[in-house]
């Protein structure tokens, strides 16, 4: 058994033979006796996931975690191997059996000590949030909560959501060797942790862009060829596969995630557990087709101020660059029909009983957005609701009514307005059954705008 210490980390760390670590990494946010730093957790272990870590610029500094078994997976060989450079590294999460043990780490604490991805965050939110307003002469694409939209170079040139304090803003950029397409960019806000079956549905259309196909013929392409594992159903009774290793193309695949912070209930928390948990199974199972590498993670106690507020709210990608930044996005640039796509957070459906789904606003094969048809109604409380002051109203429709933004109530009164007021078949039909769908205009010289023009 090989220990390797890392100072710059405060991390004692022993490697076995079965890819699984052992360490006692100090948890100063984390200890019940108020983050004392004597406080630590006795012998987590951790075990090696197919995610990767980002380069990064401390050449001459050992990283978290960072020996030989890295580079070789024979254990004979850690203190004899030579120090590679510029190879990538696997990323190391806490065990799941840490969680019936009692000796779970938090993910955002792990992540933290880790020097490549705390770099990732301290990059990210070193700089103050771009305001992207009617005066930005890139096009954007904004996605609000509970949506996601996928889009190439061609489409837009920035992906953006804001307004975000217990969700994360979840990203992927892909790209492929040899293959002539463009990259593709997707991009959620999620509220919660019961996304599962829509954050591997964005996943397929990245093979699906890369393998020149839509994502519903990937699915068909799958279900005829021989697999790996038995099948994972969902609870929707998609069918997901492990891919095959004699996937023509590999994927190089970027993810970036930012939202959160210490917030009293731990929301935060429990959406970051999942949402990396399952990218971390994800990588598993699509480690043929996809390298996917964390290029950017700042959530929960990575996120906070210090004291229990969110550094970066908004988050914007360039998909042709691949630069990420800090955003706040004005009413000028959210799109069309933003006051309709925010009553769907509060509509009900017989499909509530089933995991929550994410609205695709936005593919990378078809130039519209799209609001899909949605059963809306005001609900019994909502006159009541609406006479509340906003002091007292931010309690009953925030997670976290001690951080929102100064615009946070009215923005909800117009919500709950539009859905007292408009019948859902003024909006979509009598038939519930006629999307609405806008194209972006272009200049005279054929450069795209951030103007919208209904298209039926």
């Amino acid at each position: 058994m090989v220990i390797a210490t890392s100072d710059s980390c405060n991390t004692l760390v022993s490697l076995n033979q079965n890819d699984t670590k052992y360490g006692g990494l100090k948890q100063f946010a984390f200890c019940e006796n108020g983050g004392d730093p004597r406080c630590t957790v006795d012998e987590p272990t951790y075990e090696r996931t197919h995610i990767y870590l980002p380069r990064d610029d401390f050449e001459d500094e050992e990283s978290f975690f960072d020996a030989d078994e890295y580079w070789n997976d024979s254990p004979s060989n850690y203190s004899s191997a030579p120090a590679v450079q510029h190879q990538p590294q696997h990323l190391y999460v806490p065990a799941s059996s840490s969680f019936s043990e009692g000796e779970h780490v938090p993910i955002d604490e792990h992540l933290r000590a880790i020097p490549e991805v705390m770099e990732s965050a301290d990059i990210l939110l070193a700089n103050p949030p771009q305001c992207l307003d009617k005066t930005t002469k890139e096009s954007v694409l904004y996605v609000g909560q509970g949506e996601v939209a996928h889009a190439v170079g061609s489409q837009c040139d920035i992906v953006a959501s804001d307004k975000a304090t217990t969700c994360h803003i979840v990203a992927f950029r892909s790209t492929s060797c040899g293959n002539p397409h463009q990259p593709l960019v997707s991009l959620t806000h999620v509220d919660s942790d019961e996304y599962e079956t829509c954050l591997r549905n964005m996943i397929q259309h990245h093979k699906a862009h890369h393998s020149n196909m839509t994502p519903m013929m990937e699915f068909e392409k799958q279900q005829d060829e021989p697999q790996f594992q038995e099948e994972k159903k969902d609870d929707d009774d998609t069918l997901y596969y492990n891919s095959s290793p004699n996937s023509p193309t590999m994927i190089d695949m970027d993810i970036h995630i930012m939202g959160g912070f210490n917030d009293e209930d731990g929301c935060s928390r429990q959406i970051s557990e999942s949402t990396m948990r399952l990218l971390v199974q994800i990588a598993k199972e699509e480690q043929h087709s996809l390298k996917m590498t964390l290029k950017t993670c700042a959530i929960t106690s990575m996120n906070d101020t210090g004291y229990q507020c969110p550094l970066g709210r908004g988050f914007a990608i360039n998909i042709v660059t691949g630069q990420v930044f800090l955003c706040q996005v004005s009413q000028d640039l959210v799109g069309p029909q933003s006051t309709l796509r925010g009553v769907r957070l509060w509509s009900t459906s017989p499909e509530d009983d089933r995991q929550k789904q994410l609205t695709t606003i936005h593919t990378s094969y078809s130039n519209e957005l799209v609001v899909t048809p949605f059963h809306f109604e005001p609900f019994k409380e909502i006159d009541a609701l609406l006479r509340l002051p906003d002091e007292i109203m931010i309690r009953y429709t925030s997670t976290s009514p001690q951080v929102e933004e100064n615009d946070f109530c009215a923005n909800v009164r117009q919500t709950l307005r539009y859905m007292r007021n408009i019948q859902s078949s003024m909006v979509f039909g009598v038939g519930m059954d006629q999307p609405l769908t806008y194209r972006r205009q272009s200049s005279l010289e054929g450069k795209l705008t951030n103007e919208w023009i209904r298209t039926n």
